[in-house]
């Protein structure tokens, strides 16, 4: 279906405004997404940043604060007197009050304070219940006693027995002050919770926002600090470290930093930030859920869109009115084409622009005024050749009754000469002597070569006046030129000629071909006239090639080749026009009449076919014609040389003579 101009207009101007309209808001939306992202990780990046940094000082600050213990020389000499069993149950009373007292009051997040000597026994303690339990099968005595002086060792979150809570333990060795001799440990223990208040603080992440620690036990992801959104107790709440709720804990506790997108323990998408904190093995999360992370991307899609849309109307309104400025002078335009095609050329184009559609417009009336001094001028000139034509075809008639009565007046005395010579020729009413058989003969022939020509002509008047039909019929192909070829024969061994040069005749078909349709008699009349010239022209002891082949699954391609005198360029372009011989001298003697060819073409162009030579002097010629093979084929071929001929000569008159066969 085509669209008027008014719509390819319009079509045209939406798509180039509306196409970068969606493109500028696309990229816009896509650019503030991407920025959005960015921010958010970044924040998130910092604020887990920040609490690794917070959890580290912490720490720090609590390594100090044991190393100073351990410094503590008060707490040394006590020790160095249980262990050498010297007022040892002064020294558990001295040292426990030191403990209570002078120490832990220090550091209000400290929950126990307790001194271990070397066999791990715990000698003095800020808890009485803990006096005398033997913890040397923990690594907060044996990795501690291990350490230099001033080192220190923080275990991971559990509980001791006849303790309450679960507690991070950090441990320092005790050396004595005179030879720096070993004397045991002292540990400070603080509460789980001592973390809840940094990681509770979460500034800048929303309603869903987290901050999550965690460390591995076995193959278990056991997390620090209480979780938003269950109501687990520290330590508490594990899951297996393979499950995709926890994908960013394991790529911190992997050692790794970065971000992601995923789920979290609840199973809902989270865009998160991870950290690993190598002194502690444990792994640091920040995360806050995708809803709300990216909730303000809503609010910029929908005020992209409305811009867009906003935009959109702007450009439609202004395109339907460019279309219509544009349009209607155009419509006024094909109005008034309409109008001169239907032959009002009296109408004219009001002029409403300035533009080139105002130039367009002056130029139609300008034309209109002429067409109709033109037509005019043609009017009276049709009058002047309707009066020609009259005459034109009075007289066509006048030959056309001339023709028809001397083609009767020529055939009828021209049988009678043919009768009596042939009769003379036969030496029916006695013997003639050498002379006078010679006239009879030549009077013999040029009656038959008269009567060739008139029939000749006859049968182009006949398909020139469109009374000859055709009887189409399956023809053998390789029988009728076989009977063509031994007609030919026939005829010029009684003339002698084939005798006398000895020509030979060879026919090749293609196998794939057996039948043609075609008329029978006219097919074997154009293969006569164009084996007649072959054999006529052929040297002594030469060959005439007869060659069949199909072209395209279309039609069939008949060639007659020869090894003549051969034609000339200049020949060749009137060689199937009437009346032209090449060598009127040669074609005399040979008994050429000029219309054979002619006549030839004429009926392979009844078939929808079409006839030609290709040839050079002294080589011979070869003409071919072809034939389609299908009726609907032949009437289509037909159909379009007929349009080609009307197109080229839709301004010529043609002055049509039939000739009536009289003898008939």
């Amino acid at each position: 279906m085509s669209l008027s101009i008014k719509n390819k207009l319009l079509l045209y101007s939406l798509c180039i405004s509306l196409i970068p309209i969606a493109i500028i808001s696309t990229v816009y939306y896509m650019n503030a997404k991407s920025y959005k992202k960015k921010e958010i990780l970044n924040s998130l990046t910092a604020i887990v940043t920040s609490k690794k940094t917070h959890i580290e000082s912490f720490i720090d600050a609590k390594r100090g604060r044991i190393v100073d213990f351990g410094s503590d020389g008060f707490i040394r000499d006590n020790l160095e007197m249980i262990n050498q069993r010297d007022g040892q149950s002064d020294a558990v009373c001295r040292l426990n009050n030191h403990l209570k007292v002078n120490k832990k009051s220090l550091d209000q997040s400290i929950v126990e304070i307790m001194v271990v000597d070397l066999r791990g026994e715990i000698v003095a303690s800020t808890c009485g219940s803990l006096l005398g339990k033997n913890i040397s099968g923990e690594d907060i005595f044996s990795d501690a006693l291990t350490k230099d002086y001033g080192k220190t060792f923080v275990s991971r979150f559990y509980t001791l027995s006849d303790m309450e809570n679960k507690c991070i333990f950090i441990s320092a060795p005790l050396y004595s002050r005179s030879d720096k001799e070993k004397l045991g440990i002292i540990i400070n223990a603080y509460d789980l919770n001592v973390l809840g208040g940094i990681m509770a603080d979460h500034p800048g992440m929303g309603e869903t926002g987290e901050i999550i620690l965690g460390q591995q036990r076995e193959n278990k992801v056991v997390f620090l600090n209480s979780l938003r959104y269950t109501s687990s107790a520290p330590l508490s709440f594990a899951t297996p470290l393979n499950s995709s709720g926890v994908e960013n804990m394991k790529l911190a506790l992997e050692g790794k930093s970065g971000t992601i997108r995923t789920r979290d323990y609840r199973n809902v998408s989270v865009v998160s930030a991870y950290q690993y904190i190598p002194q502690l093995n444990w792994g640091l999360v920040a995360k806050i859920d995708e809803s709300e992370a990216f909730a303000s991307l809503k609010m910029i899609g929908f005020v992209a869109f409305c811009t867009a849309g906003l935009s959109s109307v702007i450009v439609i309104i202004f395109g339907i009115l460019f279309t219509m400025s544009v349009s209607k002078p155009i419509s006024k335009l094909k109005e008034a084409a309409d109008r001169f095609r239907s032959g009002n050329l009296q109408h004219r184009i009001e002029t409403i622009c300035g533009d080139e559609l105002g130039d367009l417009a002056e130029s139609f009336n300008i034309m209109a005024h002429d067409l109709c001094e033109e037509t005019g001028k043609l009017n009276e000139s049709l009058l002047k050749h309707e009066e020609i034509n009259l005459q034109l075809k009075q007289a066509n008639k006048a030959k056309t009754r001339f023709l028809s009565s001397m083609s009767h007046e020529l055939r009828t005395p021209l049988n009678g000469i043919l009768g009596f010579s042939d009769l003379l020729s036969g030496q029916f009413f006695g013997e003639l002597n050498d002379k006078q058989l010679t006239y009879a003969n030549q009077i013999n022939e040029s009656g038959k070569h008269l009567l060739d020509l008139i029939n000749d002509m006859l049968d182009i008047t006949k398909i020139d006046s469109g009374k000859v039909e055709l009887e189409l019929v399956d023809i053998p192909i390789e029988k009728v030129l076989q009977t063509s070829v031994n007609m030919i024969n026939k005829q010029y061994i009684i003339d002698g000629l084939i005798k006398k040069n000895r020509i030979t005749t060879r026919i090749n078909v293609d196998p794939k071909l057996s039948v043609i349709r075609a008329d029978e008699r006219k097919f074997k009349q154009i293969m006569l006239n164009l084996l007649s010239n072959a054999v006529k022209y052929s040297p002594n002891g030469s060959e005439v090639l007869i060659n069949v082949i199909k072209i395209k699954n279309s039609c069939v391609r008949f060639e007659v080749s020869d090894s003549g005198i051969g034609i000339g360029k200049v020949a060749i372009d009137k060689i199937f026009d009437e009346f032209h011989q090449i060598d009127r001298v040669r074609d005399e003697q040979l008994g050429g009449t000029g219309i054979g060819l002619a006549l030839t073409r004429r009926l392979v162009e009844l078939h929808g076919g079409e006839i030609g030579v290709e040839s050079e002097i002294e080589k011979g010629s070869t003409f071919w014609f072809n034939i389609p093979l299908t009726e609907t084929g032949m009437q289509e071929s037909k159909n379009m040389k007929r349009n080609k001929f009307m197109t080229s000569n839709v301004c010529d008159e043609q002055v049509v003579l039939t000739v009536v066969d009289g003898s008939k």
